[in-house]
C-alpha cells in the first residue's frame, strides 16, 4: 500500500480528499477509520475503491473532523493499513472579549506501543481465558480488539477493560467458537501498533463410554485440506470416528470413548501456501547421555526462535546450544543430569504473531508395585517409585474403584514415591490394586495382587465354656454376651451379635461360592439376556442377590452392570437383560453372588457374543425352466430385497452363477420383510426374473410348528436371444420352496 502524506492541514468548510494506492489479490475490502472508530459511507464521508486506488472525501470540514485517519485493506492473505493525521486551522470568525488570551498548539508524536504483549492461550472448554497486555504512548490512547481479522462487537460473553495503560480481554466461559486468532491494536494521534496471538479451546478429560467432540476452526485461502491423526496415525471417517469439515470448522466426533481412545490427537490444515500444525513428542534419555530436541516450524520469514524450560528461558552454555535452519529448530544438551528432566517449550515468533510447542516426559514407574500376601489384622503397605514431568497426579484403585484417604486408608505422595496404607487389613481388602500416575504428557500405571489370609492365631471354631453365675441378681438369666480381644490388642469387643442361650461361639457366615454356567441366551443390537445357576455353596447364609459385570472383547477391565449398593442388590433371580450396549461390539459377562457376609468371587466368564439383531437363514428351491431356449442352462442368479433397503442384493457371488436349483440365504433379520427373484442364464443371456411376494421372516418362524415349508407357485415369461438375433418366447413355471 502506498500511503498519502503524513500530516494534512485543512481550513474549516473546505473539502479534503485522502487517497491510497493498493496492490494485492482480489477480493480486497477497504475500511476507513478516524481515531480507531470506523467511518461509514454518508453524505459527509464519500468512500470509493476504483483502479486500485482507495479514496475518502470529507465534505465541509469542521473542527470535529480533526484526528488520525487510517485506511485498512484486507484479503484472504492478510491485512495492511496506513495512517495520516488531519489538522484543522483554528479560525475565529468574530472576536469577542472572551477570546482574548494565550493559545497553545500541542503536538504529540509518541506512538502507542506494547510494553508487554499478549501471549497465546490454551483453555479447557468452560474455563476462563484471559489476554492481558501493557501499552505506552502519548494520550489519548485507545485500544481495539479483533478476532480472525474482524472487530469484536459488544458481547456479554466477552469482557474488555483498559485501565492504567493495561488492556484486558476476558472470556469467562470458553467455548469452541472462541478459538481463533486475536489481535490487540493500540492507537493514538502519533500512530498505531498491534500484536496477534491465538486462543486454543480444548477438552482434555473424557469419561469412558461418554461421547466426545474435538473441533478446530480455521481460516485461509481455498482449497484447504484437513486431516486428523491419533498418536501419528491418520484417522479416517468410520463408525467409531466421524470426521466432518464444514464452514471452516473441522470436527472429530466419537459416540462412545474407550480406554484405547486416550492419546495425542493432532489436527493439520494444508493449502497451496503451506501447512499449519504443531506437535512435539516426549523424549526419554539416560543420565549423562546427550539429547537433541527438534521442532519443525512453518511460517513467513523472518522467524525468531527461543527455547524455554519450566524455570525460565534457556541460555547458551557449554552443555546447551540451539539452532534454527531449514525450518527446523533444535536444542542440544551434551550431557544430561537429573536437573534436566522438565518440560521444554519451543516458541517461534514473526511479525504476524507467535506459536509454541512443548515437550514433557510421561510418567514412568522406576520401581513398580509387587504382589503382596498379608494376614488379617496386619498393616498393608503398597509402595512404588514414579518419575515424569511435574505436576504429577496419582490415583489409587482397587478392583476398578477409586480409593481415597479415609478411615483405615491412608494415601501419600512424597518425592515421586506414592504409598497406600491400609490398617488393619480384613479379607475384603484382598484384590487387585492399581496405581495410576498422570501428567500433561500422558499416563502410566502398575498393578499389584493383594492376598489376605485368615488370622493364623484363630481356630476355625472356638468353644467357650464357663460356669453359670452363682447369683442371678434377683432376675432369671436369659442369655450371655461374650467379648474378645486379640493378644496384641488393647480393647475388648463383642463377639456375638445375638444374645447367647448356649455356651458355644461359631465363626460368622462365609462368603458364597461363584455362580455356575453363565450363558447369553438372547442378543439384539443394544441388549443381551444372561442366565446362570446359583452357587453350590451359599456360605451358610441365604443368597441375597447377584452382581453382574460386563467386558468388551480385548478390554482389560470389567464394568459393573447393576449399580445398587451391596446391601440391596438390584438383580433378583437367575436371569437379567443388560441394556445400552454398543451395536457391533462383542461382550462377555460374569456374575458374583452376595449374602450376609458380602460379595463372593465371580464365576468364570461367559462366551463372547456380538451385539447385533438376530438373523435367520432361508433356503430357496425351484424347478428349472421347461425349455432352455435352444442353449443349455449355465446357472442361476439369485437376488434378495430386504425391507428398508433401496436396492436388490445379489446372493451368489457376482463373478459366479449358482449351479443348482437350491440355495440358502443367510443373515436375514427377523421381523423384516424380504422378497426374492431368480434369473436363468444360458449362452444368450438372462431370462426375465421369477419373483416371490413379501416374506416376513418372523412370521415364518412363528408358523414353523404348523408348516414345515411354504410353497409358492409363480408364472413368468422367459426371454432368450440366440446369435441370429431371433427372439423366442417361452413360459417358465417356477416352484419356490422356502425351507426353514
Amino acid at each position: 500500500m502506498e500511503k498519502p502524506d503524513g500530516v494534512s492541514v485543512v481550513r474549516v468548510g473546505d473539502r479534503k480528499l485522502f487517497e491510497c494506492k493498493v496492490a494485492g489479490s482480489p477480493e480486497i475490502t477497504v475500511h476507513w477509520f478516524r481515531d480507531g472508530a470506523e467511518l461509514q459511507q454518508s453524505v459527509k464521508h464519500v468512500m470509493l475503491f476504483m483502479n486500485s486506488v482507495a479514496s475518502l472525501e470529507i465534505c465541509e470540514v469542521s473542527e470535529n473532523d480533526s484526528g488520525k485517519y487510517f485506511c485498512e485493506v484486507c484479503n484472504e492473505a492478510g491485512t495492511e493499513s496506513c495512517t495520516v493525521d488531519e489538522h484543522v486551522i483554528l479560525k475565529i470568525q468574530k472576536c469577542d472579549v472572551e477570546d482574548v488570551g494565550a493559545y497553545q498548539c500541542v503536538v504529540a508524536n509518541e506512538v502507542g506501543t506494547f510494553v508487554k504483549k499478549i501471549e497465546s492461550v490454551s483453555s479447557i472448554l468452560g474455563a476462563v481465558a484471559v489476554f492481558r497486555c501493557s501499552v505506552e504512548g502519548s494520550p489519548p490512547l485507545s485500544v481495539q480488539w479483533q478476532k480472525d481479522e474482524n472487530w469484536i462487537p459488544e458481547d456479554p460473553t466477552v469482557e474488555r477493560t483498559f485501565e492504567n495503560k493495561e488492556a484486558t480481554l476476558r472470556i469467562p466461559s470458553c467455548e469452541a467458537t472462541h478459538g481463533g486468532k486475536y489481535t490487540c491494536q493500540v492507537v493514538n494521534e502519533a500512530g498505531q501498533d498491534k500484536c496477534t496471538v491465538a486462543l486454543t479451546a480444548m477438552t482434555v478429560q473424557v469419561t469412558r463410554g461418554n461421547p466426545v467432540s474435538l473441533e478446530c476452526r480455521l481460516t485461509g485461502t481455498p482449497q484447504i485440506r484437513v486431516r486428523w491423526t491419533k498418536d501419528g496415525k491418520e484417522l479416517q471417517s468410520s463408525r467409531k470416528h466421524h470426521l466432518s469439515y464444514k464452514n471452516n470448522l473441522s470436527s472429530l466426533n466419537m459416540k462412545s470413548t474407550q480406554m484405547e481412545d486416550g492419546g495425542e490427537y493432532l489436527f493439520e490444515a494444508t493449502n497451496s501456501v503451506g501447512t499449519c500444525s504443531c506437535k512435539m513428542e516426549p523424549v526419554e534419555v539416560s543420565v549423562g547421555d546427550a539429547v537433541t530436541l527438534k521442532c519443525r516450524i512453518l511460517g513467513t520469514p523472518d522467524i525468531s526462535v527461543a527455547w524455554f524450560k519450566s524455570d525460565g528461558k534457556l541460555r547458551k552454555s557449554n552443555t546447551c546450544s540451539s539452532d534454527f535452519s531449514n525450518g527446523v529448530a533444535t536444542l542440544k544438551l551434551t550431557k544430561t543430569t537429573t536437573f534436566d528432566q522438565a518440560e521444554y517449550i519451543c516458541k517461534a515468533e514473526n511479525r504476524v504473531g507467535s506459536a509454541s510447542a512443548s515437550c514433557q516426559v510421561a510418567p514412568k514407574f522406576d520401581i513398580p508395585l509387587e504382589p503382596v500376601t498379608t494376614s488379617e489384622g496386619e498393616k498393608l503397605s503398597l509402595k512404588c517409585l514414579v518419575s515424569g514431568s511435574p505436576p504429577l497426579t496419582v490415583q489409587w484403585m482397587k478392583d476398578r474403584r477409586e480409593l481415597k484417604s479415609s478411615g483405615k486408608i491412608r494415601i501419600t505422595l512424597v518425592g515421586g514415591a506414592p504409598c497406600l496404607e491400609v490398617s488393619p487389613v480384613s479379607k475384603s481388602d484382598g484384590g487387585d490394586y492399581l496405581c495410576k500416575a498422570s501428567n500433561a504428557a500422558g499416563s502410566n500405571f502398575c498393578k499389584s495382587r493383594v492376598t489376605v489370609k485368615g488370622d493364623a492365631h484363630l481356630l476355625a471354631s472356638t468353644v467357650v465354656q464357663f460356669l453359670f453365675s452363682a447369683s442371678d441378681g434377683g432376675s432369671p438369666i436369659i442369655g450371655y454376651y461374650v467379648e474378645k480381644m486379640r493378644s496384641d490388642g488393647t480393647e475388648f469387643e463383642v463377639a456375638n451379635r445375638k444374645l447367647l442361650t448356649e455356651c458355644c461361639l461359631k465363626d460368622p457366615f462365609g462368603l458364597p461360592g461363584p455362580p455356575r454356567n453363565p450363558k447369553i441366551i438372547a442378543a439384539t443390537a443394544t441388549s443381551m439376556t444372561v442366565t446362570w445357576d446359583p452357587p453350590l455353596d451359599n456360605g451358610g447364609s441365604t443368597i441375597q442377590g447377584y452382581w453382574l459385570e460386563k467386558r468388551e472383547r480385548g478390554a482389560v477391565y470389567w464394568g459393573r452392570v447393576n449399580r445398587a449398593s451391596l446391601t440391596k442388590p438390584s438383580v433378583k433371580g437367575l436371569e437379567y437383560t443388560v441394556l445400552k450396549l454398543i451395536e457391533g461390539s462383542e461382550y462377555q459377562f460374569r456374575i458374583a453372588a452376595c449374602n450376609a457376609a458380602g460379595v463372593g468371587p465371580p464365576c468364570e466368564s461367559s462366551e463372547c457374543r456380538l451385539a447385533a439383531d438376530p438373523c435367520s437363514n432361508i433356503t430357496l428351491t425351484w424347478s428349472p425352466p421347461e425349455r432352455d431356449g435352444g442353449s443349455p442352462i449355465k446357472g442361476y442368479i439369485i437376488e434378495v430385497h430386504e425391507e428398508g433397503s433401496p436396492d436388490w442384493r445379489r446372493v451368489n457371488p457376482a463373478d459366479k452363477l449358482h449351479p443348482s436349483t437350491e440355495i440358502t440365504v443367510p443373515e436375514l433379520k427377523e421381523g423384516k420383510k424380504c422378497k426374492f427373484r431368480i434369473y436363468a442364464v444360458n449362452a444368450a443371456g438372462n431370462s426375465e426374473p421369477a419373483k416371490t411376494g413379501d416374506i416376513l421372516v418372523q412370521d415364518i418362524l412363528s408358523k414353523r410348528p404348523a408348516h414345515s415349508n411354504i410353497i409358492i407357485i409363480y408364472y413368468g415369461p422367459l426371454f432368450l436371444t440366440d446369435s441370429k438375433e431371433t427372439q423366442l418366447l417361452r413360459h417358465l413355471v417356477k416352484r419356490l420352496k422356502v425351507k426353514l
